[in-house]
C-alpha cells in the first residue's frame, strides 16, 4: 500500500510539473502570436506607404496593401513578415519608377529570414546586378524566402552585359542564400531577363523556380555565374515564351530542369559559358520553335543528361563539351503534333507518336497538366487560365 502511495504522489509531482511547463511554453508561443498583427496600407488606411508600415512592423506581422498605386523603391523587408495583396481586391502597383543603371530595387532583401511576397504587381527597380526584386544583394546572408503570385515586370535596362543583365528578379550577388522558392509569378519585360541566378561571390541552396510564366524576356532564366558549391536548385512547370536569347541559359552545375515548356526563342536552353553547366539533370521539357539552338552544350557542358523531352523546330542538339560524356536519349525532335501551339496549347494530339513511348513509359515532353500558374492560391480578382494550360495573363 505504501508503495502504490508514493507513486501516485510521484506521477502527481510529475504531472503537475509538465502541465506548469506546458502552460508556461502556451503562453509564451500564444502571447508572441497575440503580438503580431495586420498592418494595413492605403487610402484612409493606418499607414498611407508601404515604407511607414515596414518601419512599424515587428515580428510575425503581415503588411496587407489595398489596390493602388505605390511610388516606392529601395523597401527592405524585415524578417518574419508576410507582404501581400488584399484579399479579393486588384493587385496593388509598387513602382520604383526608376531611370537607367540606378542599382535600386523596389524590393531588396538582404540580412534577413523568413519573408512572403504575395500578390502583388512589382515594377520599375533594377539597373547594374540588380532587378525590380533582388535576393541577396550585399548583406550577411538570406534565407526561407517565398515569392508567391506576384507579377513583375518593367524593370529598367541599365547595366553591361545586356544578354544576362539586369533581371526582373536578381538572386544571389553576394549573399548566402538558401531556401528561396518563386512560384505561380508572371515575370515580363523585354529590356531584362527573367532571372539572374550569381553564386559565384556567394553560396547558394536551395532555389525552386515553379510554376511561373516568363515571356517577352531577354533570358527567361540566367543561371549565371555559378560554381560547384550551389545545391539544389530546380526550374520546373515553367512556361517560358518570346526569349529574344536563351529560354534557360545554364552556367551553374547540379541543376534540375524539368517539365517546362520553352517556345519561340532564339536557344531553349544554353549550358556552360565560364564556370559551370554540367551535372544537370534535363528531362522531360517541351522545347519548341527556336531560331538557333534547340538545346547548346559549350565546352565546359559536360556530364548533362538530357532524355525524355520534345526538341521540335529547329529541333538541332549541339555538343561542343570537351569531354563528351553528356548522356543525350531518347528525345523526341519530329513533329509532336501539338493541339494548339498559337494559343500556348502545347499538349499531344491523340494520334501523336510522342504518347507514352518516353523510356519511363509517360509521354515525351513535359506535361502541360502541371505547368503554367497554378491560380488556386491566389487571393487576389485573377481570370480563369485557359482550359489546357494553367497560365493566365494577370492583368
Amino acid at each position: 500500500m505504501y508503495t502504490i502511495t508514493k507513486n501516485n504522489l510521484l506521477l502527481n509531482y510529475l504531472f503537475n510539473k509538465f502541465t506548469y511547463l506546458t502552460i508556461i511554453v502556451y503562453v509564451f508561443i500564444n502571447g508572441m502570436s497575440l503580438s503580431a498583427q495586420d498592418l494595413h496600407v492605403g487610402d484612409n488606411k493606418s499607414y498611407s506607404t508601404i515604407s511607414a508600415a515596414m518601419e512599424a512592423c515587428s515580428d510575425g506581422d503581415v503588411i496587407i496593401i489595398h489596390s493602388g498605386v505605390y511610388q516606392e523603391h529601395g523597401l527592405r523587408p524585415k524578417s518574419n513578415t508576410i507582404i501581400r495583396g488584399a484579399k479579393g481586391e486588384v493587385r496593388p502597383v509598387i513602382n520604383a519608377m526608376q531611370g537607367n543603371d540606378t542599382r535600386v530595387s523596389t524590393f531588396n532583401i538582404s540580412s534577413a529570414s523568413n519573408i512572403t511576397l504575395k500578390d502583388l504587381d512589382i515594377r520599375g527597380g533594377g539597373g547594374h546586378e540588380r532587378g525590380s526584386v533582388t535576393i541577396g544583394s550585399e548583406g550577411r546572408g538570406v534565407s526561407d524566402i517565398i515569392l508567391d503570385h506576384c507579377k513583375i515586370s518593367e524593370t529598367n535596362a541599365g547595366g553591361t552585359h545586356r544578354f544576362y543583365n539586369p533581371a526582373h528578379i536578381r538572386i544571389c550577388y553576394q549573399e548566402t542564400v538558401r531556401n528561396i522558392t518563386i512560384k505561380n509569378c508572371e515575370i515580363t519585360g523585354k529590356d531584362a531577363s527573367g532571372f539572374k541566378i550569381d553564386s559565384y561571390h556567394g553560396r547558394l541552396t536551395n532555389l525552386i523556380i515553379k510554376n511561373n510564366y516568363i515571356h517577352d524576356v531577354v533570358n527567361g532564366v540566367a543561371l549565371k555565374w555559378g560554381d560547384n558549391t550551389s545545391r539544389n536548385i530546380i526550374v520546373e512547370n515553367n512556361l517560358i515564351e518570346n526569349c529574344s536569347e536563351r529560354g534557360i541559359y545554364c552556367d551553374q552545375s547540379h541543376v534540375t530542369i524539368k517539365n517546362n515548356v520553352i517556345a519561340l526563342s532564339k536557344t531553349g536552353m544554353r549550358f556552360c559559358d565560364n564556370f559551370g553547366g554540367s551535372n544537370c539533370q534535363i528531362e522531360h521539357n517541351t522545347v519548341y520553335g527556336s531560331s538557333k539552338h534547340g538545346i547548346y552544350f559549350g565546352s565546359c557542358g559536360n556530364n548533362n543528361r538530357l532524355i525524355n523531352n520534345i526538341i521540335y523546330r529547329v529541333n538541332r542538339i549541339t555538343d561542343y563539351s570537351r569531354a563528351g560524356n553528356n548522356i543525350v536519349r531518347h528525345n523526341f525532335t519530329s513533329n509532336p503534333l501539338f493541339t494548339d501551339v498559337q494559343n500556348h496549347d502545347y499538349t499531344l494530339q491523340p494520334e501523336s507518336n510522342a504518347r507514352g513511348r518516353a523510356s519511363d513509359g509517360k509521354d515525351f515532353g513535359a506535361d502541360i497538366t502541371l505547368v503554367g500558374i497554378d491560380t488556386s492560391g491566389s487571393g487576389i480578382e485573377i481570370l480563369m487560365p485557359p482550359e489546357n494550360l494553367r497560365i493566365e495573363t494577370m492583368e
